[in-house]
């Protein structure tokens, strides 16, 4: 059964965006009702996902509608799971928060020689998760209710060669965005000092759930910021798991509004001895980050609008210390300043801009480019002669404004 396949059997079907979508549930299920559904989606926009999923998972068949609203995800991470394990695995795989259990279920059809176990804290779920199984006649499945801190039975004796979260594990909010105006590397100890005051239960996952050496844990949350992604892979890596880069990767999807989002599944593994092994590579974690956001011409990274707290990270971090040359464009109308700086970090290029207003651009490119990149910087100055009065630096001014958070 191809992907495309099982979902048609359980009438899962794509929408363009949300709109579409909730026509479709107006005229299956008629308007009261449809509007009933409507108002608890908007208390899970708003943060209560309790009172949604209490509700959808009352009816199976409108749970597996629901489904519809993460096809695109679930499609994305299964064909990123394909590609990093053999169709005839003989393993024991865990969903953690496994709703009511479509994404469990296709992979499970997927890998019929694994063995694959979600659970859920929602019982409604776990009930509807164990009708789609018996539905789609499914062997090597089993669905149990609990979460990390009170692992279901039938857990206690299980060692899992792999355990994934996808869209379940809360991505916390320890720090703001604001914290990546100081340098990476402090970051890194101060998430590692919080992670040991307030886990995020991964060390709990790691000892009750997966093998002591050569488990896996893969997570594909909703960590949308830098911040929260140093934090999960901080607490992956206090949890023992040795984040493995070359096979996490950046999954790209359309979500419910019609949109591209991008977002990080990161896999990590236990190696026995982990506890004596060197720490994660901080140069590896910006090199990871930096990843998402590669546009590659002639060797050269770019991080520009909608990247800011990036480029900001990525140019903290590097701390160039030979500044080459730049300028300072400040606007006639008085809405403030930009300023492009061309800076020297050992063999790379550094092209910075920032403004007193947030905005941050940055570029790295080989340091065989200096004329190609001096000739841009010589076109800034000009151009920007026509809307602001320009000030070419001999060296660095004082650093950027902070972001607000």
């Amino acid at each position: 059964m191809t992907d495309d396949e099982f979902f048609k059997v359980l009438g899962i079907k794509g929408y363009k965006n949300i709109l579409q979508f909730w026509s479709a549930m107006d005229e299956e299920y008629g308007l009261t009702r449809a509007r009933q559904l409507e108002s608890a989606y908007i208390k899970l926009e708003e943060g209560d996902d309790r009172t949604f999923y209490s509700m959808i998972y009352e009816e199976f068949d409108v749970g597996l509608a629901f489904a519809s609203l993460r096809i695109d995800l679930y499609r994305s991470f299964v064909t990123w799971f394909k590609s990093q394990f053999n169709k005839e695995i003989d393993a024991t795989i865990i969903d953690i928060g496994c709703g009511n259990g479509v994404l469990t279920c296709l992979l499970a059809a997927n890998f019929p020689e694994a063995r694959f176990i979600g659970f859920d804290i929602s019982e409604a779920g776990i009930e509807s998760a164990d009708k789609l199984k018996q539905k789609l006649s499914l062997e090597n499945v089993e669905f149990l209710t609990g979460d990390l801190k009170s692992l279901p039975k039938g857990l206690e004796n299980i060692e899992a060669d792999i355990a994934f979260s996808v869209a379940s594990l809360d991505p916390g909010q320890q720090f703001e965005e604001s914290a990546v105006n100081r340098s990476l590397s402090d970051l890194w100890q101060e998430l590692e000092v919080s992670q040991k005051e307030n886990g995020e239960n991964l060390e709990d996952l790691v000892a009750n759930l997966l093998k002591s050496d050569g488990g896996i844990f893969i997570s594909f949350d909703k960590l949308v910021r830098p911040i929260q992604q140093m934090r999960r892979l901080q607490a992956m890596t206090a949890a023992g798991l040795r984040p493995d880069f070359a096979a996490s990767a950046w999954l790209k999807y359309t979500d419910v509004q019609g949109e591209p989002v991008i977002l990080p599944v990161i896999s990590g593994r236990i190696k026995s001895g982990a506890a004596v092994e060197p720490p994660c590579n901080i140069l590896d974690v910006i090199a990871f980050l930096i990843r998402k956001d590669r546009h590659f011409d002639e060797g050269s990274i770019n991080l520009s609008y909608g990247q800011d707290a990036l480029a900001e990270v990525a140019f903290t971090y590097l701390n160039p210390k030979t500044f080459i040359e730049g300028a300072r464009a400040d606007y006639r109308d008085g809405s403030g300043s930009i300023w492009q700086e061309l800076w020297q970090a050992g063999p790379a290029l550094i092209l910075f801009e920032h403004s007193n207003h947030g905005y941050r651009g940055l570029e790295l490119h080989p340091l065989t480019a200096l004329d190609t990149i001096k000739n841009r910087h010589q076109r800034f100055i000009e151009s920007s002669k026509d809307y602001a009065e320009v000030a070419v630096l001999e060296e660095a001014e004082s650093r950027f404004t902070a972001l607000k958070p």
